[in-house]
């Protein structure tokens, strides 16, 4: 079985810290089924010491500002 991720271990992504942008590298990934059907998907960076779900992520600070 081939997993693919949106992001790979060592990217640079940009998520929201309660109210401040920030950036991090993936440290790890995790996914967790069986919500309603759904599979999510959940990044993990040492900056924000916690997951971060796949939606709330972006690949430059550009792309953060636009979806807020």
């Amino acid at each position: 079985m081939k997993i693919e991720t949106k992001y790979n271990i060592g990217d640079t992504v940009w998520f929201m810290d309660g109210s401040k942008p920030i950036s991090d590298t993936v440290t790890n990934w995790a996914i967790e089924g069986n919500h309603g059907g759904k599979v999510l998907e959940y990044y993990y960076m040492p900056k924000s010491f916690n997951s971060v779900p796949v939606d709330k992520l972006y690949s430059t600070k550009e792309q953060l500002i636009q979806a807020l």
